[in-house]
């Protein structure tokens, strides 16, 4: 089962039109790099536990991820094949590396800080489904009250 379907995507979320075949794939690849961004703190299979909001937060993010995959060149955009030149005809491309490297495009949905704003997911109620009673709701607090 899926985080989000089609229908949610498109009547939901209001998301550009995805082919029908491909939005298997792109909701697979998008779903693999939200659990990345939460530090893989949400289960596909733990999704009825959390609270609506969380849900909504998650699906949401999953969609903008969708959106932004298919926008620019599908769930393969990350495959890690990175073209350095091609030419058809009069047309040639190099591609040139700037003075600081080759920094390539990113898999994820602009955002804040370059990341979607699911990262507020680190929430009180996340540390009680781990089974944590921790005060605050910073993971990185709780570690540092933890040593002390």
């Amino acid at each position: 089962m899926a985080y989000v379907t089609q229908d949610y995507y498109l009547k939901d979320f209001h998301g550009e039109a995805v082919q029908e075949a491909d939005f298997p794939s792109l909701e697979e690849r998008a779903a693999e790099i939200i659990e990345e961004l939460c530090m893989y703190r949400i289960k596909e299979s733990n999704m009825e536990s959390y609270s609506p909001d969380i849900q909504e937060r998650i699906k949401k993010g999953i969609c903008a991820q969708i959106e932004y995959l298919d926008a620019n060149g599908g769930s393969e955009m990350d495959n890690g094949v990175d073209i350095q030149s091609a030419g058809l005809g009069k047309f040639n491309y190099t591609k040139v590396s700037g003075t600081a490297g080759n920094q390539g495009q990113s898999i994820y949905s602009p955002g804040q800080g370059g990341f979607l704003p699911l990262q507020d997911f680190y929430t009180e109620e996340a540390d009680v489904y781990e089974g944590n009673s921790k005060s605050s709701s910073n993971p990185y607090d709780n570690a540092a009250q933890e040593r002390k």
